[in-house]
Formats: structure tokens, sequence, C-alpha cells
């Protein structure tokens, strides 16, 4: 089984990606790799920024690696907050303050539609690979409190309508949004 360091401190998505992956890859973390730097995310595009931290872990251990960047691409205000997702209310990653400046932005707006956009970097035998990935749906008119965090995400409705947050990877076979692959 290969293995494949994620470039991220972010325990929860180390658990998603070993979860969807299942026992095809050996997933490990920065920290399982002896790892401890947080990669800054400077550029512009979600690409950029899904190379840099891929390319700085395979410049640092010369191994296989990949890693990813995400946004919410909102059509009404023409694709933000987009790569800025994350920080779209300042430098200091704020989840609450993310969701309250986009829920303002939004605030009489009736076009509603909006995608999830990820772009995967990986890196094997020194070559990079990218992947894109969309979910199309459209933005929530409200935050939804029940969710244990409440991030960008949670403002994100599937085109079935439902909190992207509240969706979870089942199997890695069957169509993207049917019932054979997710579940809630």
């Amino acid at each position: 089984m290969d293995t494949l360091i994620f470039a991220t401190n972010n325990q929860h998505k180390v658990d998603e990606m070993r979860s969807i992956l299942g026992d095809d890859f050996h997933i490990i973390s920065l920290k399982e790799a002896g790892i401890d730097i947080d990669i800054p995310e400077p550029h512009d595009t979600l690409e950029a920024n899904a190379s840099e931290k891929s390319g700085v872990i395979q410049r640092l251990t010369n191994k296989n690696c990949f890693s990813e960047d995400t946004g919410l691409e909102v059509a009404a205000l023409n694709g933000a907050p987009g790569v800025k997702s994350a920080r779209y209310a300042g430098a200091d990653n704020n989840f609450e303050k993310n969701v309250e400046k986009l829920l303002l932005k939004m605030t009489g707006v009736k076009e509603r539609a909006a995608r999830f956009r990820t772009v995967i970097s990986l890196v094997l035998e020194n070559k990079e690979y990218l992947f894109e990935g969309i979910c199309n749906g459209r933005s929530s008119k409200q935050k939804r409190e029940a969710l244990v965090l409440v991030t960008i995400r949670s403002l994100f409705l599937m085109e079935a309508k439902r909190p992207l947050q509240k969706w979870r990877w089942k199997k890695r076979t069957g169509s993207v949004t049917g019932k054979k692959r997710w579940k809630s």
C-alpha cells in the first residue's frame, strides 16, 4: 500500500480522506510524518495554494504527498469568497465572522447559486497532478446553529437542499450525488 503525506494540520480532513480512500492508500498527517509547520496559502487561486502546499512537503521529504484547497464560490458575489473562504472576514480564520460577513453580503439577494470547488494537488514520483471537484448548490439565507462547527460550509446547500456539513462519505462507489455514495 502506497503512503501519501496529506499536507494539512487539520485532523478532521485527514480522517475524511482516510474514510474516502479506504485501504487504497496509507494516508498520514503532517504530524505523523514528523513535520511541524503551518504552510501559508498566499495565492489568489485554489490551484496555486494546493500546489504550494504539496510542493513544500515534497521538497522537505522527497515523498509522495497531496494537498487541497477549497472555496465557496457564490455567483452573486462574482465567485467570492472563493479562495479566501477561510479568511473572508480577516486573516484570523474566524469561522463565525466569515459566516456573518457572507450572510451580510447576501442580504436581500435572490440569486443564491453557489458551488464548492476543491482542487487537489497530488505529487507522485516528483510529478504533480491537479484534480478539481465541484459541488453545485446554493447559499443558505441563515446559519445552521445545530451544526457543531459553524463554518462557511454550513451556509452551502447542495442541490438536495441539505447543508454540506450534514453529508458524510459512505463509499467510493456510486454516483457523486447519489444515495449510494452519500448519507446524512
